[in-house]
């Protein structure tokens, strides 16, 4: 069968400047008197997908800090790489009515009286990692950017610094470092978040955020229980926000989504990880030569890896016409035997725990 020509509503009525294509729900329908199954494919349903966050500007401190572009890197690898969720995004539409009486038996006229977009409060879901950098991270933007709990002031006052802090071309800090204002420029990010299709290729959703800044840096606490488990620290962080949301949000992120190349990008095919193997294995006596050469017949004798068990097996049961090169174990190869079946076939003895090796493995 083929799908409908007008399964896609492409640019037309409500489908115009909408990034992601649509179906046209005309066609599709299965819930009337009976299915429609020459349409069942214009009866798909929407799967909502993972968010994207881009970090679009960090904190204007972030400049004056020492190592600098650390901070930033930090950030930037915070949001978009180490959140196991972001939660909170929304732009439902609610309306409100007024009503008044038609008539006397009871029913009520409704008029609009306001719409409201619901409001999006981010929450980003970390697991906490070894020495706990995240956490530590949070607390010194707290306290350089936002305000210290003892002196009640942000710490990034009393930074000096030769760095130029900017923020869009504009120059955020006067001569020797110290910033001229604590404008929210100086202590907030700003993110763009995307919902992508199921090719990752047309923007759904989106929404920039600006005006972030952490709300808490989680529970910073301390026990003792010999009784129990020991617990991974799971960080829930609330962060502040203004957002915009709307086909134009929806225009900047389609043409970052652009510049996002994910032509032969399959996981599948990534070459392996690891591409040699430790030395430090090869040293307690695990197949130095075999496992670096991966594959290649070899082994020392005794050791206890693979490699050398299977070149045992070719030592007992090696089939007439093939005998083992001479020279050391761990260079052997397997080649052919120019008088095969004339002549007994010798093999080196390899020594292996409670077994005594034949000398030969064919006879003429």
């Amino acid at each position: 069968m083929t799908r409908l020509a007008t399964a896609l509503l492409g640019d037309k009525a409500f489908g115009n400047g909408v990034k992601q294509p649509l179906l046209d729900f005309r066609r599709g329908g299965q819930h009337g008197y009976a299915p429609n199954l020459t349409e069942w494919v214009s009866n798909q349903a929407y799967i909502r997908r993972n968010l994207i966050c881009i970090l679009l500007e960090a904190p204007g401190f972030f400049q004056l800090m020492p190592d600098s572009s650390i901070w930033i890197q930090s950030l930037k690898s915070l949001v978009e790489l180490h959140a196991r969720s972001i939660e909170g995004f929304n732009a439902a539409l609610t309306v409100e009515f007024a009503e008044h009486p038609v008539g006397g038996a009871g029913e009520m006229q409704q008029e609009v009286t306001d719409v409201k977009r619901a409001r999006t409060e981010p929450v980003f879901n970390f697991v906490e990692k070894y020495g706990r950098p995240i956490q530590t991270f949070l607390e010194m933007w707290i306290r350089y950017g936002m305000m210290d709990p003892d002196a009640k002031i942000a710490m990034a006052g009393t930074l000096t610094s030769s760095n130029t802090a900017t923020r869009s071309g504009q120059t955020l800090n006067a001569a020797g470092g110290r910033p001229t204002d604590l404008l929210a420029d100086w202590s907030t990010m700003t993110c763009l978040f995307i919902e992508p299709d199921n090719l990752h290729r047309s923007v759904v959703k989106s929404w920039i955020t600006t005006n972030m800044m952490p709300k808490e840096t989680g529970p910073i606490e301390g026990k003792r229980d010999l009784t129990t488990a020991s617990d991974l620290l799971e960080l829930s962080i609330p962060f502040t926000g203004i957002s915009q949301y709307g086909l134009g949000v929806n225009n900047l992120a389609q043409a970052i989504l652009n510049q996002i190349n994910i032509t032969n990008a399959v996981p599948f095919l990534h070459k392996a990880f690891i591409t040699k193997g430790d030395t430090n294995v090869a040293t307690f006596g695990t197949d130095a030569d075999a496992f670096s050469a991966y594959g290649a017949p070899g082994g020392t004798a005794g050791d206890n890896g693979y490699f050398s068990n299977t070149l045992q097996y070719y030592t007992d049961h090696m089939p007439d016409g093939e005998a083992l090169n001479a020279g050391s174990p761990s260079a052997d190869t397997i080649v052919p035997n120019t008088n095969a079946g004339t002549t007994a076939i010798t093999t080196k003895t390899i020594s292996s725990p409670g077994k005594t090796p034949s000398s030969t493995v064919g006879s003429s």
